[in-house]
């Protein structure tokens, strides 16, 4: 069950790029007048906040089921603070969307917009901290001789093997003499 909290870094991406394109849609959508974008808009919108929910929970419990240091603390209970806004703020934009009367949609369309570049920011910040998180804190990898196992099958090898070259006699081509290496 431990490769569970490896679902987190895989989910996290499709929020991200579907809040994205969504909000790039309404934009157009909104600027144009052209209903067709924003109904794209809008399922990219719903399936975005079902992938914010999907990423949240998975980064509950791998956030639970990793080992992390004190300093990576602070961090994870920033970058899990973002991914709960982003949730919570693309759910009150998505129930807008549903249920606003079409009459309200045009008076309001600029504040919804507005709403989801926050929503993006916040995305944006705690995408970033994920990133530290991994890249700085190495929360989540496995330690160094476990990938020298993965990469090179011997358990505590520092480096690959290393190929050595035998040289052989130079060779006179024209005026130049060439030394050539042969390698095993």
């Amino acid at each position: 069950m431990s490769s569970f909290r490896l679902i987190h870094p895989m989910i996290v991406h499709f929020p991200i790029a579907l809040l994205t394109v969504s909000f790039l849609f309404e934009a157009a959508g909104t600027i144009c007048h052209k209903d067709a974008l924003r109904t794209v808009a809008d399922w990219n919108w719903g399936l975005g906040v079902l992938g914010a929910a999907a990423a949240v929970v998975t980064g509950a419990w791998a956030a639970g089921h990793t080992p992390h240091s004190d300093a990576a603390k602070d961090i994870l209970d920033i970058h899990e603070t973002m991914g709960w806004s982003v949730l919570i703020c693309g759910a009150a934009i998505l129930a807008w969307k549903l249920w606003a009367k079409p009459v309200w949609h045009e008076r309001f369309d600029p504040f919804v917009l507005l709403f989801q570049i926050f929503v993006l920011g916040a995305m944006v910040f705690g995408a970033g901290l994920g990133g530290r998180l991994v890249y700085e804190f190495a929360v989540g990898t496995p330690p160094a001789p476990a990938l020298q196992t993965v990469f090179y099958g011997q358990p505590h090898v520092l480096k690959p093997p290393i190929r050595t070259a035998k040289p052989t006699a130079p060779r006179r081509l024209g005026k130049r003499v060439q030394s050539r290496t042969q390698v095993d």
